[in-house]
């Protein structure tokens, strides 16, 4: 889990005038500015297509920057892609893997790409699997497990290199009631221990109790961002995310 070697006291994730438009000239995301902490939650709320995935994938890297700046713990995507790739990770909706590698070889493949070394490896496999109820998987192939574990094995990979940015896009799809439990539990304790997390779920229960704050995204544009505590004023989740999500375009 981070431990505040990199990062200090520099936000996990500053967003500034993020905007992205398709070929067609159409914009996806426009002018979107955000800062995450350590220890924070953010969960970016929107209706399909609002521009929640498209987000991500900037913030990750995936899609090349168009306009604005992205950054963690100072180091920017633009200028040093490769430092800015070491602190983050990135858990996609549908995870890819190599379907014929065993779960212990893939986690060791991965191992190998941050250069962790044997006891480290060894010491964050057995903790996070055991989190996540995989430890007896770690001699099957990835292609018979199912959509869930799957899913959880997304997220083992991606706190393996202990990340200072976990960015997470409907981590709790597919997943049993305990299944869901093991990675809420897991995503908290990342936080906890400094890490951030920037999660976008369509599960408005899971919101409540995960977020310390949440922005609701609507026709790529950032349209209101609130904590925990102004949406307990406001009422229900629900209302708040249906209010600005529908009526405030």
């Amino acid at each position: 889990m981070p431990d505040n070697k990199v990062c200090f006291d520099a936000p996990r994730l500053r967003v500034e005038n993020l905007s992205y438009s398709y070929v067609s000239g159409k914009k996806a995301v426009e002018n979107i500015f955000l800062d995450i902490s350590g220890g924070e939650v953010f969960g970016l709320l929107g209706a399909n297509g609002a521009g929640k995935t498209t987000t991500m994938k900037l913030v990750s890297g995936i899609l090349g920057l168009q306009e604005g700046t992205v950054m963690s713990c100072g180091i920017g995507l633009g200028d040093d892609p490769v430092g800015y790739k070491k602190l983050i990770a990135y858990v996609p909706d549908e995870p890819v893997f190599y379907d014929n590698m065993s779960v212990g070889g893939h986690l060791d493949f991965i191992c190998n790409i941050f250069s962790i070394g044997i006891e480290e490896r060894k010491r964050n496999i057995a903790m996070l699997s055991g989190k996540l109820g995989l430890s007896d998987l770690m001699g099957k192939r990835i292609s018979v497990l199912s959509r869930g574990m799957r899913q959880k094995l997304s997220l083992l990979t991606a706190l393996v290199h202990d990340p200072e940015l976990l960015i997470l896009d409907e981590p709790l799809t597919a997943l049993d009631p305990l299944s869901s439990d093991q990675v809420k539990a897991l995503i908290r304790s990342f936080a906890d221990s400094g890490g951030a997390v920037l999660l976008s779920t369509h599960m408005l229960e899971a919101a409540e109790q995960l977020c310390s704050r949440i922005g609701i995204i609507s026709s790529g544009r950032l349209l209101d961002v609130a904590s925990a505590d102004e949406l307990a004023e406001r009422g229900s989740l629900k209302e708040y995310f249906l209010s600005v999500a529908y009526d405030g375009v």
